[in-house]
This record gives C-alpha cells, structure tokens and sequence, in this order.
C-alpha cells in the first residue's frame, strides 16, 4: 500500500514549529498542499491554534511597544514618527492558518473536561510541577484529535516533541499510539519515499539553502529567528572551561559566517520537498566580568572562538525563495579556536 493511501491526516503540535512556538505560514501552506496531492488533510487542534496565536499577538504587541519608544526618540530628534502598524489579534491570526490549509480540529467539551480532569487527578500526561498541576492542555488537544478521528489514531501523524504526553494519553483511551515525528523534517522518514536528489534538484537546494540563511547579510539575530530561540538562549556551547569564582557572563557576540551543505541532499517524492544536513560557521565573542579579590574594581575577559550550527535543512521543491525549517540543528566549537586576554 502506498505511503499516500495511509496518511489521513498530518497533525501539528504548537512546538513542530520549533521553541519559539511562532507558526510559520509558509511551511504550513507548503504541507496543507502535500497533504491535498495525496487526499490527506493538515490538522492544528483548536487549542494549539490558540497558543500559536497568542505567542503572535504577543511578539507583534512587542515589536508595537519598540516603535513607539522609538518614535519618542525620533521626535526628540527632529523627525517624524514611523506609521504604527496595526495591532493583530488572535482571532486574524487563527483566520490565516485556516487560509494557509490548516483544518482546525474543533476543542469538544467531552475533550476539554477530560484534560482538566487528568490535570486535576494527575492522570495521562499531567505532571506536579513545584506544586504546581500541568498537562491539561495537552491531554484536551490529543483528545480532541483522536475523537476528531472517529475514536482512533489510525491514518495519522503528529508532529510535536512531547511523545510522552501522547503515548501517556493513548494509554488512558486505551488506543493504539499513532505514528510519530518529533519535528517536520522527520516525517520524510515515515513516509518512506525519500531517494536521492537529482543533479538539477541538489543545484536548485543549494541555491535555495544560501536564500534560506539570507546570504552575507545575515546577522547574528537573523540566525536566533532561523532556530527559533529566544535571546537569553544564544549563545549556548560548553567550552569545557574553569572560569574561576565569580566570573559572570555580561555579552556575547555571534557573527555569521559561510554556509555548506554537508550530505546528500535528498528527494521526498511525497511531500516535494529536499533536505541535506548543513553547516553555517560563525565567530563568537563572549565576554565575563567579576569583582577582583578585594572586592574594590571589576576584573573583565574576552573569550573568542570559532563555531558553527548544524543540522538538517528541508526546503520544498517547487519554491522559489529559501523557505524553509532547520531541524535538530546542534551547535559547536572548533577545535583549536579558542583564545582570551583580559579586557
């Protein structure tokens, strides 16, 4: 039996879109279409739809609050105010991942009483977490899949990073565990209709990689969006260092680099799409501050090296821009390119 006749759904958790948990349009279109050639569906449950809005609307009312701080100062300086862009809400957003392809798996009461209930009762995927009861969320849109799915998980594929929160859940309905990807770019493996790319395909993968990473004008923020990370998270290597008492890091400076792809680059003739593994290198600047020993001036030291950013990259064939995901990506220092002095 083909691949296509076994998939009746591809179903996303809010972290398939990595942990910034921000939809990305783009790759939800590209699977909505996937699924459609082969009579599939694409389905975001209610509740992760929810979720994916409200981190949205929290980044747009962010990035609102910026510019108004910033026109502030340009009025101080003499030139007029940047038009304020309008405020989203989570109902618009909700709205474009439907127009995107999305189905929207609706949230049953029966769905959502049964995930407070395995809250409150710490049954299937809840958790006690410092005293405090998690997990009916994910309890409530797990449910509301399988009863959305006629009571079974039969025909379909969820995409999230919380496997236990699923087999957990699937244990109390006492049904079978549907197949499982951890991130977008391992379904391919599930499917099992990957071969390797033709010469023309990996030409236009390649292209289409450096598009992806916005070639010599990518910044190191650039590279923080790409991963979906949150500032407080980058740099984050183990150097294998013994700073010594007190020593605090106060900034850290990431410049990119030069991309390669690393590997094959292959053809997932179901979903359209290639990937390969890649590799972008980057400069790193970190540096430490601490009180010298008698406590009176701050001591301060720079530590820089060479590193780089792996992992694998799937773009979709038919496009025409570097739209794509970078997955169980890993990050690293190469060997030898560590130097410090004080500051």
């Amino acid at each position: 039996m083909g691949a296509d006749r076994m998939i009746k759904a591809i179903v996303l958790d809010a972290n398939a879109f990595g942990a910034s948990v921000e939809p990305n349009v783009a790759t939800i279109e590209n699977w909505a279409a996937a699924c459609e050639n082969h009579d599939a569906q694409l389905w975001i449950p209610e509740i992760v739809a929810w979720e994916l809005a409200q981190r949205v609307k929290h980044q747009a009312d962010e990035m609102a609050h910026s510019l108004a701080v910033h026109n502030t100062k340009r009025h101080k300086w003499g030139f007029p105010p940047l038009s304020k862009p309008a405020l989203l809400t989570e109902v618009e957003v909700i709205d474009r991942l439907e127009r995107a392809g999305a189905i929207i798996v609706p949230l049953t009461g029966d769905a959502a009483v049964a995930g407070v209930r395995d809250q409150v009762l710490l049954l299937g995927p809840a958790v006690r977490k410092k005293d405090v009861k998690t997990g009916a969320a994910d309890s409530a849109w797990i449910r509301s899949v399988i009863e959305h799915n006629g009571g079974g998980t039969e025909d379909l594929i969820l995409v999230t990073g919380d496997q236990q929160a699923v087999e957990k859940t699937c244990a109390a309905l006492e049904v079978d565990l549907p197949r499982i990807a951890k991130n977008l770019g391992e379904i391919q493996h599930l499917l099992n209709e990957s071969s390797s790319a033709t010469a023309e395909q990996t030409e236009k993968y390649q292209k289409l990689a450096q598009q992806y990473f916005a070639g010599p004008d990518l910044t190191g923020s650039d590279l923080i969006d790409l991963l979906g990370l949150s500032r407080r998270e980058w740099w984050d290597v183990d150097l294998g260092l013994d700073y010594g008492t007190g020593w605090e890091l106060q900034q850290k400076h990431v410049t990119p680099g030069t991309l390669d792809v690393i590997s094959e680059v292959q053809f997932d003739n179901w979903s359209g799409s290639t990937s390969a593994t890649v590799r972008m290198t980057v400069a790193v600047e970190e540096q430490y501050a601490r009180q010298d020993q008698w406590g009176d001036l701050p001591e301060f030291r720079v530590f820089c090296y060479d590193g780089w950013v792996e992992g694998r990259l799937t773009i979709f064939a038919d496009t025409d821009s570097g739209v794509g995901t970078l997955e169980d990506y890993r990050l690293g220092v190469e060997d030898g390119s560590l130097t410090s002095q004080p500051m």
